[in-house]
């Protein structure tokens, strides 16, 4: 068995790999070959999953898509605290081979769903997934046919509310003194899905504020005031400004998710821009 599974991680790693080259390749404009290794990718990837959906959303998440969604993860479920525990006080087992999201909602076992709302609360805390997202999911569990899963995604819906009332509470205080000091732990709220829905207007004004005090110094200025405002060209500017690898990582996802190439090619082919290279950030622009 462990053999198996080693040999289909290794088959999927290969597989990815070539996925990745294919795409590179393709971004530097070098790559006629391009779609017929797609389909070679495509192949190869249901042939491992047997799963035409899971294919399809590998195609549409090309190359990522080949190694992030196959049909079946192994996860390492743990309870997270004794409050939870003590409200959840379910299934004794600490692993568990689940569905990705969407599959697991729509066909998953009882168990498997009352499982996945446990480890979505804790990526909720870990800022993994924002709380808007985690919401709408167990609003939607709460309508499910087995008793228990409505329950358990009540309790979460409950739980989830209560601990970003805490947050608010630590935020405000955080807020009013922001320096240089604090505001990573501003921004590790803040990445944790504390801005999204109405509650973030009112906290993105004050951010706004308190940041004029601050001088943009520090690659978290620049990440704070990104996610206030959402403007990849902060990324840009923070970059420039402070060479920091965090920033130009996050600068990478954001074009990569807004499927501007231009940038993104120049970006990966050339790494972290010199000093002495002003004039570049024209060429981002």
């Amino acid at each position: 068995m462990f053999q198996k599974r080693l040999s289909f991680q290794v088959v999927n790693l290969i597989n990815f790999s070539i996925a990745l080259i294919n795409f590179l390749m393709w971004l530097n404009g070098e790559n006629s070959m391009f779609d017929l290794v797609i389909v070679i990718n495509i192949v190869v990837h249901f042939a491992l999953n047997k799963d035409l959906s899971q294919s399809m959303i590998a195609l549409v998440t090309y190359p990522f898509g080949l190694i992030i969604f196959s049909k079946k993860k192994e996860i390492d479920f743990r309870i997270y605290d004794q409050e939870i525990e003590e409200d959840f006080p379910v299934l004794k087992e600490k692993r568990l081979e689940i569905l990705p999201l969407r599959g697991t909602i729509l066909f998953g076992t009882p168990d498997e769903k009352k499982k996945l709302i446990l480890q979505i609360v804790e990526d909720v805390k870990d800022g993994k997934i924002s709380s808007d997202k985690a919401l709408s999911v167990f609003r939607k569990m709460v309508l499910d046919p087995h008793p228990d899963v409505g329950l358990y995604a009540s309790e979460a819906i409950g739980k989830i509310e209560e601990y970003f009332g805490l947050v608010e509470e630590s935020l405000d205080e955080i807020i009013k003194n922001l320096n240089e000091k604090n505001i990573k732990n501003v921004l590790d709220y803040i990445e944790s899905g504390f801005l999204d829905g109405e509650v973030g207007i009112f906290y993105r004004n004050m951010l706004l504020e308190g940041l004029k005090k601050i001088p943009p110094s520090q690659p978290e200025y620049f990440a704070l005031l990104y996610e206030i405002k959402g403007d990849v060209f902060i990324l840009i500017e923070g970059f420039l400004k402070t060479k920091s690898q965090v920033l130009y990582k996050k600068l990478l996802k954001e074009l990569l998710k807004k499927k501007d190439y231009q940038k993104l090619r120049f970006l990966m082919l050339f790494g972290p821009l010199p000093d002495e290279d002003k004039d570049l950030y024209t060429s981002l622009s």
